[in-house]
């Protein structure tokens, strides 16, 4: 009997343990009077959790008593290349997108009905939780584009963001190759203006047609 009492007050302590886990940006399943709800953690009010409900349903208290579960944000096993082709869809709203700016942090998408790139962090669930990439599309370039790669020397601890205007590209191998089309200033020693570079895929942090400039 003892052994049966103690089995019911673990169960009955499971929210109260599952609610510790909760984070800022975590997304959390409630259920209270209103049914089951899920909904992602923005702060804390009165020892409570604020959560912003899926699809545009208003917000609710996550508490000891009414969480369920709590999901930890998506992680990205690489990060996403220039170019690369995403969905959002979060059961609402479908939209498509192209990566042009990517760093180690966030990405900037441009998506495909407007006019200005959104930034999106990785770490962001209310965007990475409905964000899908497309892992085997390759970004199209094209020669007369220019590309934004980065130049380091790791044993100096130098860095510096030049433009290539690409002449050919070599899919196969994942390689650009173009002349430099900026005036170098850390590297001005080893680099020039117009010499010949080749750069890979995976270094391209920004991808433009020359009539964006």
């Amino acid at each position: 009997m003892a052994e049966k009492n103690d089995q019911a007050s673990k169960k009955r302590a499971n929210p109260k343990s599952i609610f510790r886990q909760i984070a800022k940006g975590d997304l959390v399943t409630i259920r209270d009077n209103a049914g089951e709800r899920k909904g992602h953690a923005t702060r804390r009010e009165y020892g409570n959790w604020v959560l912003v409900l899926e699809r545009n349903a208003g917000a609710a208290l996550a508490t000891k008593e009414n969480t369920m579960a709590v999901s930890k944000p998506r992680k990205l096993d690489q990060p996403p290349r220039v170019g690369q082709r995403l969905v959002y869809d979060d059961g609402g709203r479908r939209s498509m997108g192209k990566v042009v700016v990517v760093d180690s942090r966030s990405m900037h998408v441009l998506f495909d009905k407007s006019m200005e790139p959104s930034l999106i962090q990785f770490n962001d669930p209310e965007w990475m939780d409905y964000i899908s990439i497309e892992s085997d599309a390759l970004p199209k370039y094209e020669a007369g584009d220019y590309v934004k790669f980065q130049m380091t020397d790791e044993r100096a601890g130098a860095s510096e963001w030049m433009w290539l205007r690409v002449d050919r590209v070599d899919a196969a191998s994942q390689l650009l190759f173009g002349r430099l089309d900026s005036q170098p200033v850390v590297f001005d020693k080893e680099l020039s203006l117009g010499q010949e570079l080749a750069v890979k895929f995976s270094n391209v942090r920004e991808h433009k047609k020359a009539s964006d400039f």
